[in-house]
Formats: structure tokens, sequence, C-alpha cells
């Protein structure tokens, strides 16, 4: 099946995030104001954003640093498609004469496999390197991808059935990305994600036996991934599932009784003490804690009583916070949105 830490991990790069920095009045390209600790915004925004999306794409830094840079400080989630789509028209392309025509083949392998012909893995940082030694060009690594998008691999119509099952291995117990990888890599084949996974016949959830599923909800819980998260992250790995059947299969991953979901699910108590939000209970860690909280059926924002209603606009609308939300779900045990709270305030 599709390993939701190993895809999460290819997508929700963590760890020692480098700073973006932006003019203070650019308030399009920071989207952690309104950040409920859940969902982050679409690398789409980027489109709207020039400024910000021009230092991305003209950065030094690998691409899974300028990735974990705007997850960490921008509250923007990309991957490295939708990043290399994006700066296809911000930078200048590499091209055959400046990566060397003797050497392209491996290069590109390197850029769109991350693997040497060999098999060995090479991070970001690794890649980076290898083209500082290896080139006389100054071609940066996201130049180099777009440029290796064109490139002339194989196509997955001509890979032998005889690798098969060594591969349709790969999806069930990692991912489609890390076969797509080694095809890639070892053979010089392009597939993408949905094409192996239709050679595997291993395209929908359901196709999960119970094994992978027990796997898939463990690695869910462990990666700190509500449903709707998870069809995300598995769609990227070209899984489709869908937001329910995924609830009715994964078992919310701890018990909490209605304080502890306060304070953890919102940071507050009933009272309105500030706690820390997604803060680990007895028998289950940070990861666990925001799984459940994103998983749980909360009633929504349109069940609260009209008199709450207008109790609610008469006495928080006007001094609205950004923790407004979350207050109110401490103390009436609702889940509300942005647009939920814009329409109660109007």
């Amino acid at each position: 099946m599709a390993k939701v830490s190993a895809i999460a991990g290819s997508v929700l790069l963590s760890g020692h995030a480098v700073r973006v920095e932006l003019y203070e009045e650019d308030a399009l390209s920071n989207h952690c104001a309104s950040f409920n600790g859940y969902t982050y915004a679409k690398c789409s925004v980027l489109e709207e954003d020039t400024t910000l999306l021009q230092k991305v794409c003209n950065s030094p830094h690998s691409k899974s640093k300028m990735i974990a840079a705007l997850k960490k400080d921008k509250c923007i989630q990309c991957n490295n498609a939708q990043l290399v789509e994006y700066c296809k028209d911000q930078i200048e392309e590499c091209s055959t004469e400046k990566i060397g025509a003797d050497k392209e083949e491996e290069v590109c392998k390197l850029s769109m496999f991350g693997r040497s012909a060999k098999g060995r893995q090479f991070t970001d940082e690794e890649f980076g390197k290898y083209l500082a030694d290896h080139l006389a060009s100054t071609c940066t690594q996201m130049s180099v991808a777009i440029h290796c998008e064109q490139y002339q691999f194989q196509t997955c119509d001509t890979l032998k059935t005889e690798y098969d099952e060594h591969f349709c291995e790969l999806v069930k117990k990692e991912s489609a990305a890390l076969a797509v990888s080694n095809i890639g890599a070892r053979l010089g084949i392009k597939c993408s994600n949905a094409e192996i996974r239709a050679k595997c016949g291993k395209e929908t959830c359901s196709t999960l036996d119970q094994d992978e599923w027990d796997t898939f909800c463990d690695e869910k819980a462990n990666a700190g991934l509500s449903a709707e998260d998870a069809v995300e992250m598995v769609g990227e790995d070209a899984l489709t599932c869908s937001t329910d059947l995924i609830k009715s299969k994964c078992p919310l991953p701890c018990t909490m009784d209605a304080q502890q979901e306060q304070l953890a699910c919102f940071g507050y108590s009933a009272k309105g003490r500030k706690g820390v939000k997604f803060s680990p209970i007895r028998g289950c860690d940070e990861n666990q804690v925001k799984a459940y909280c994103g998983d749980k059926d909360w009633p929504t924002c349109a069940s609260i009583e009209t008199a709450v209603k207008h109790q609610i606009k008469d006495k928080l609308c006007p001094n609205r916070t950004p923790e407004m939300a979350d207050q109110l779900g401490a103390q009436l045990g609702v889940k509300c949105s942005e647009d939920d709270l814009n329409k109660l305030c109007e």
C-alpha cells in the first residue's frame, strides 16, 4: 500500500527550515495568521504572489529546503512537482550544452528520480554538491529540474512484465513514488505514479487488505494526519481514497474525555484557561492527538443555538481574535472555520 509516512515525508518536509524573507507589507504570502493547525494553504497561492514565487524559484537553496520553509514560515504546502511547475516561467532553464551531453542522462536521473543508475539515493544536498563538483555551469537544482522534465526517457509502456512483481511489491509495501524512482534510475524508464498503480491493480483504497489498512491507519496517526489530510497525501501517490472510507477503517487513535478534548484539540479549557494545543496525553503523542482532533466528528458551527449566536455576535465579534474558533470549540464543543466565523459576525 502507499505508506503514509513515506508519502508525507516527501510532501511535508520537516527539519531545519531556511527562512523565506519577504517585505512586511506583502500580506498575501503569510497564511499563518489564519492557520488552524490542520490545513495549509495550497501551493497555487504562489501564482498570485509573484514576489514570493520569484524568491523561492531563484533561491540557491534546495527544493526540499524551500518546501520546508514555505510550510514552516508561510503555512503554504507544496511538493516537488508543483514547485517545478510554478517556477518554469520564473527562471532561466538549464540546457544540454550547460550540463554536457555526456552527463545529461545521469544528471536527469538524479534530478527526476533522486537516485543514481546503481540505485543509490541522493538527498537534495548531495545532488547540489554533485552539480557543483561535476558541472562547469551555474545551473541550479531548480533550473536542472525544469530542463530534465523534457528529457527523453523511455516511456512506461516499455517496462517489461518480468519486472512487475518486484516493483508492485514496492507499491504495496511502500509507495508508487518509490517504485517510480527505482524504475527511472535503474532502467531509464519514466513512469507516473498512476501508471505504476494501474499496472499493479492498486489504484484505490478499496484494494487494500486488512493488514494494509492496519499499517495505513498506524502510519496516518503517527504522521498526525486527519482523514482529509491523508486523502490528499495518498492522492500524491495516485492512490484514490475517500475521507469517509478512511474514517470507517481507522479508529480514533486516542481515548479522551471532554476536558482532555478541550485542551488538546482547541488549546483552551471550557472556562477559557489557555493550554497547549495538541499537547500529548497518556497513551498518545502530539501527532496522534492531532490526528484524533482532525478526525473527531465535531458538531458544526451551524449547530450553535440562535440565542448563543447573538451573544457571540454582540460580545466576541467586535473584538474578534485569531483564537476565536478555538475558544468557541472549547466552550461549545463545535468546530468553526473562518468562513463560519465570518457568517456569524456579519
